[in-house]
């Protein structure tokens, strides 16, 4: 049993040694245009992810924001991703996201929950060593909105900007 117990110790010791972890966030904005009604949302994003590779990393965001569409709302999700990295020219590297994000609306004490499937592609600026900063936009979604059972498709004008630190 002390010996498993070791083992599993030094494996873990030497799996977070090698780790590949990243902590950063992203805050964006969304501004639409419909029949002469212009709508505002504003998102903030904190991000944990972890790489494999050069290629494939995993992360999740926990989103929190607010928008005056409807009479105004809150939001709150969690959008875990996979994120594949397909160039590299420079200090630049351009990804695509595959994201599943899962959000709740709040509006005076009614909610409704919202989870999507989408398409994020960004690009990553290297500073330094550690430290990088993110772009990303929402290219393309398929949703499904709880309460009124409703699927639809999206292509939206999303972009935000974040800094991402590298461990």
């Amino acid at each position: 049993m002390k010996k498993l117990l070791l083992f599993v110790v030094i494996a873990f010791v030497s799996f977070c040694a090698n780790a590949q972890f990243y902590l950063g966030g992203t805050a964006g904005i969304s501004v639409n245009t419909v029949d002469r009604y212009a709508t505002t949302s504003a998102v903030i994003c904190p991000e944990l992810g972890y790489k494999f590779n050069q290629i494939w990393a995993v992360g999740a965001s926990i989103d929190a924001g607010y928008s005056n569409e409807r009479g105004g709302y809150g939001i709150i999700g969690f959008a875990p991703y996979a994120r594949a990295i397909f160039a590299h020219v420079q200090s630049v590297s351009f990804f695509a996201d595959a994201a599943l994000p899962y959000y709740t609306l709040i509006s005076d004490g009614d909610s409704e929950s919202m989870f999507s499937i989408g398409l994020r592609p960004g690009f990553l600026v290297n500073l330094n060593d550690n430290l990088q900063l993110q772009a990303r936009a929402t290219f393309v979604s398929i949703g499904l909105s709880g309460n009124n059972t409703s699927i639809g498709l999206a292509i939206a004008n999303e972009f935000s900007l974040g800094v991402i630190y590298n461990f």
